[in-house]
């Protein structure tokens, strides 16, 4: 005996793994703003960058970037001499629901 065929599905896989958390970030005061750098992101998939930053007694960070960055590194010309911030950078790949890393490790920086 022989049962009849199952019915046809059509699957699309979706990518739900995030690159991996960004390491080595460095900060530096400079004329221009706080110039931040970090490694780049090993993931084969990546669409750019994402930085945020808080203010000290800042509870949430804010993204900088809205537009995703494609290089490494990125200045901060909006910040103001004599404050402390806190940054952050994550990787976005470039899948249809754009996974994002945890953050790297935050640093301090006093402009």
């Amino acid at each position: 005996l022989t049962s009849l065929d199952s019915p046809l599905r059509t699957v699309i896989p979706q990518d739900f793994t995030p690159p991996p958390p960004l390491l080595n970030l460095v900060a530096v005061p400079t004329a221009k703003g706080v110039e931040l750098r970090w490694d780049p992101s090993p993931a084969p998939d990546l669409a750019g960058y994402r930085v945020y930053r808080r203010r000290a007694g800042e509870a949430q960070a804010v993204r900088l970037t809205p537009q995703l960055l494609k290089k490494p590194y990125f200045v901060d010309p909006q910040a103001v001499r004599g404050r402390t911030y806190y940054y952050t950078v994550t990787a976005v790949d470039d899948s249809q629901r754009a996974n994002e890393s945890l953050p790297s490790e935050e640093l301090m920086v006093v402009f």
